[in-house]
């Protein structure tokens, strides 16, 4: 079966039995790394790379399920990273207003400002790294929640390392020998390790 129409099917079987809200908007697009990807801040849809190939219904499930997760549970990573930001620009814009209301401000000054943004930006992921690290955490068990009680998978923490290898061997968006593909990561990668989120599964979700 064509990949792209079995994440449909599946997502229409998820939708029809209530385990995704079917109000949920599935949607194709092919600059998705990840594969899937839920849009928690902006809209009710949950997109996908239709140039995925080699999952099971299994690994769609979970897939579709993770992404649920965030869009289903409150969220502690993105929204604690755009609050640290908007209180960033609080520097500028006191700036602008000053300059609205002819009170000159140096330019070393709005130098700093402009920098400490840029600092609170590229540092914020990092300093954030657990709140982001219980998001996917969650949505992983979110995910193998359902699997086991609905589909009975005893072991879904199998499906979890299965399915997060897959993913990881998908091409990457980044090219890894660039500086600059480099440091996106090491600043934006907010992920746990794959092993650290099969193991939360085993303990967490696991029949004994």
């Amino acid at each position: 079966m064509d990949a792209e129409k079995k994440i449909i099917d599946i997502s229409n079987e998820l939708k029809t039995r209530y385990l995704i809200d079917p109000y949920r908007k599935i949607k194709a697009s092919k600059n998705i790394p990840y594969g899937f990807k839920a849009s928690v801040l902006t809209s009710n849809t949950i997109d996908y790379n239709p140039n995925i190939s080699g999952f099971n219904d299994d690994m769609i499930r979970f897939c579709l399920l993770h992404e649920e997760g965030h869009l289903k549970r409150g969220q502690y990573g993105k929204p604690a990273f755009l609050f640290l930001v908007c209180l960033s620009f609080i520097p500028l814009l006191l700036i602008l207003l000053l300059n609205l209301f002819g009170l000159k401000v140096g330019p070393i000054i709005a130098t700093i400002s402009v920098i400490f943004v840029l600092f609170v930006i590229f540092t914020s992921t990092r300093i954030l790294i657990e709140p982001f690290h219980w998001d996917e955490y969650g949505s992983d068990e979110f995910a193998s929640k359902i699997l086991r009680d609905n589909y009975d998978i005893k072991r879904p923490s199998e499906i979890v390392r299965k399915t997060l290898n897959a993913l990881d061997a998908l091409p990457a968006s980044f090219d890894s020998s660039k500086l600059l593909s480099r440091l996106c990561l090491a600043f934006f990668d907010y992920h746990p390790s794959i092993d650290q989120r099969v193991r939360n599964i085993i303990e967490a979700i696991d029949e004994k």
